[in-house]
């Protein structure tokens, strides 16, 4: 059958047939279900943020689309908190939202952290941010309070 073929023609051929085996292999690894100001936010990372309880969100048939949205709304807060650039957070407090966090998960933080990808640091920059925007939310509290109380 291919004997009257040229050489680069049986080359293409195989590798066309080899890499039809290739298509079939692979696998999709995550996906990204928004994008906030060049960031990507995959369902990795929401499954990772209900799981560990960074964000809330019930039960129910909407609930990834709910969880989405307040992904991206804590993505923006995030870009918020970086422009005025709060104190770090206190070492201890960190390891106090960490615990919080892993107690949430409860005995499925080690099935979370296989499914998603989430490792020790991850968590603790997550922890670390749910601080940063705390402390962002309440100093802007604060000074709508001594806004209305000058006037």
């Amino acid at each position: 059958m291919f004997k009257n073929c040229s050489p680069c023609l049986r080359v293409s051929v195989a590798l066309v047939i080899g890499w039809g085996g290739l298509a079939d292999a692979q696998q999709l690894l995550d996906r990204v279900v928004a994008r906030v100001n060049g960031y990507a936010i995959t369902y990795s990372d929401m499954n990772a943020d209900l799981g560990l309880g960074v964000i809330d969100v019930p039960e129910g048939p909407t609930r990834e689309t709910v969880a989405i949205g307040r992904m991206i709304d804590r993505q923006l807060v995030l870009a918020e908190v970086a422009r005025f650039a709060p104190p770090e957070p206190d070492p201890a407090a960190i390891d106090r939202e960490v615990a919080t966090m892993k107690a949430r998960a409860g005995t499925g933080l080690a099935a979370l952290m296989e499914q998603t990808g989430l490792d020790e640091p991850r968590i603790r920059d997550l922890a670390r941010e749910t601080l940063r925007i705390q402390d962002r939310k309440s100093t802007r509290l604060n000074s709508s309070h001594v806004s209305e109380s000058r006037m």
